[in-house]
């Protein structure tokens, strides 16, 4: 079987699967995947584009919730946080 041609019958292929939560979780994993992002040195914007584009369900069910101003806050507060102002103007993701 080629390597990228998944098998339904591998017990170690990955999958996905929706938990139960209590309600006000979304806000601490949504800050979380930011977290992660900005700690991989990921771009402001590409960030972003994983919020808009509905490939990427999770993020995406998120930012149909909540917008593009909740995204972008999340942002901000994940960037505040790892990245501290260097006497720039403030901390920002790399642009």
């Amino acid at each position: 079987m080629p390597y990228d041609d998944p098998d339904h019958t591998d017990p170690m292929e990955l999958v996905a699967h929706g938990v139960p939560a209590p309600e006000g979780t979304d806000d601490l994993m949504a800050m979380a995947i930011v977290d992660e992002f900005v700690r991989m040195g990921m771009e402001r914007d590409e960030i972003l584009e994983l919020f808009r584009n509905p490939f990427f369900a999770m993020t995406h069910r998120i930012w149909r919730r909540y917008g593009d101003a909740y995204c972008v806050s999340l942002l901000d507060r994940a960037t505040a946080k790892i990245r501290p102002a260097r006497g720039d103007g403030g901390a920002r993701c790399r642009r």
